[in-house]
């Protein structure tokens, strides 16, 4: 299963694409060497698809994570302009 994630970066208007890779029950090949057969494993591989509905739900929970993370970036920085403000004030 291949499960990708946007979330919001670091960076105002920054994105970062998460991607995990699950495989349930586990894949493991084992073979001799030069004996693995790469179709059979790509064949494997390109048999995984993404739910939407999953997708979605991933994407309105980032959504509101994002929106706590920025209110508190935005209060912060309110905060600290005051800070600011006052210290200048009291220096006079």
């Amino acid at each position: 299963m291949f499960i990708r994630t946007n979330i919001q970066g670091v960076y105002p208007g920054e994105i970062r694409a998460l991607v995990n890779i699950l495989t349930l029950p586990g894949f493991a090949v084992r073979m001799r060497e030069g004996r693995l057969d790469l179709k059979k494993a790509e064949m494997f591989r390109k048999s995984s698809w993404s739910n939407p509905e999953y997708d979605a739900l991933m994407a309105a929970h980032n959504a509101r994570i994002a929106a706590i993370n920025m209110k508190g970036i935005i209060n912060r920085v309110i905060n600290n302009a005051g800070l600011l403000i006052l210290n200048s004030v009291s220096t006079l």
